[in-house]
């Protein structure tokens, strides 16, 4: 009898180890789901975030040009890009989803989405291909307000500018997305990160957004050329960029909301160490510097200084010859002069004289007051690295 509740006992000892051991594995299971989840989640809010931060600007100014609200420009323009995040989005600036249609004819990019061929396979559709995600954003206006789709979209823009329960739901009744709850996903996205606040924003006439140009290309690099007014912020949002990157990428943008001159040459893409077209040589023109030169030719300044042997802070001579492309040789280092914005920064400090004693060379001098032998020559016109015993130099 003894051994018999034994072994009843040892059995439910082990079937209760067995299910509390099942249990904590399913417990570890919840919990690193939870944790995915978490992740993931964290990681879509800052998607998201970021999103309205680079286009709340655009829909905006678009809701006052068009009258589509900003929180369904910018709700829509999440759902559809997965926040600028989709192969469209990266691929071809389309934010939106919009196919390409019998009326266009610019450039086209092709992905599998919800046309079907003869026998029911699902095929390739051509959506539209633009410039910019600016553009994709004017784009989106104008296909909403097309009057030869008036039948479909013209009552929504007898809504009102801040209703977009009324705009989700119209979208959706008018076949604009297949997806049966099209309402309900802009309303939450709407909801959840209160962009209907941007439907009441006012703009002043002179600040309603212009939308980018074109690029153009020069040495392989797209670049656009400024508008009035334009500053990094400003010509970032037009272009799908981040303004810091803009600011890297050009040596004479410094802030944020700096204005830059109209016209101006401002590179989307990194400038390259080298020149790839056909001239080999630049000649300086008089008041030519050699930032403009580097704009001229897509090339980056350091690039240009270290390929022509001329010490950061100098400019060339007028009719002095600077290589483009190879990196020359001492023989051939064309002459310089230090430029106003140096000069002005080393004579803006308490005038320094140094009486040249015995044993000083250019050398010893530069590294006792930390100032380069170049610019010694230069503050003191001389043609050589030979001073005198008792010489004054400006330092």
């Amino acid at each position: 009898m003894t051994s018999a509740l034994h072994g009843v006992t040892e059995w439910k000892d082990k079937e209760f180890v067995n299910n509390y051991q099942m249990y904590l594995n399913m417990r570890c299971l919840f919990l690193l789901f939870g944790l995915l989840l978490s992740v993931i989640t964290n990681a879509t809010n800052v998607a998201y975030l970021n999103y309205v931060e680079n286009y709340r600007f655009i829909a905006v100014s678009e809701m006052h040009n068009s009258g589509i609200p900003a929180s369904i420009k910018l709700a829509q323009g999440i759902l559809e890009s997965n926040a600028g995040r989709s192969y469209l989005a990266v691929e071809a600036n389309n934010h939106f989803g919009i196919k390409c249609g019998s009326a266009w004819n610019g450039p086209t990019s092709f992905r599998k989405d919800d046309d079907y061929d003869k026998k029911g396979k699902l095929k390739a559709s051509c959506f539209r291909k633009y410039e910019s995600a600016a553009a994709s954003y004017k784009a989106h206006s104008a296909f909403l307000k097309d009057e030869k789709k008036a039948y479909r979209y013209g009552n929504l823009f007898k809504l009102a500018k801040d209703d977009y329960k009324g705009w989700a739901k119209g979208l959706q009744k008018s076949g604009y997305a297949t997806n049966k709850s099209y309402a309900k996903l802009l309303i939450e996205i709407i909801e959840s990160y209160e962009l209907n606040q941007f439907d009441h924003t006012i703009i002043p006439n002179d600040e309603v957004f212009s939308f980018a140009s074109a690029p153009k290309y020069k040495n392989g690099l797209k670049y656009i050329q400024a508008a009035r007014g334009d500053s990094p912020f400003t010509i970032a949002l037009k272009n799908g960029l981040n303004y810091k990157k803009l600011i890297k990428i050009n040596e004479n943008l410094e802030e944020k909301y700096q204005i830059i001159d109209e016209t101006s040459v401002v590179f989307l893409q990194p400038k390259k160490n080298k020149y790839r077209g056909d001239e080999e040589f630049h000649v300086v023109r008089e008041g030519e510097s050699i930032f403009d030169i580097s704009q001229q030719y897509g090339i980056c300044v350091d690039a240009l200084l270290k390929k022509n042997l001329i010490p950061k802070g100098n400019e060339p001579y007028p009719g002095e010859k600077l290589s483009l492309k190879k990196k020359i040789k001492y023989s051939q280092q064309p002459k310089f002069t230090m430029n106003l914005e140096r000069r002005k920064k080393i004579l803006s400090n308490k005038a320094r004289y140094h009486k040249v004693k015995k044993g000083d060379t250019l050398y010893s001098i530069s590294k006792r007051y930390k100032i380069t032998i170049t610019d010694i020559r230069i503050l003191n016109n001389l043609k050589s690295d030979n001073i005198d015993l008792g010489q004054k130099l400006l330092l």
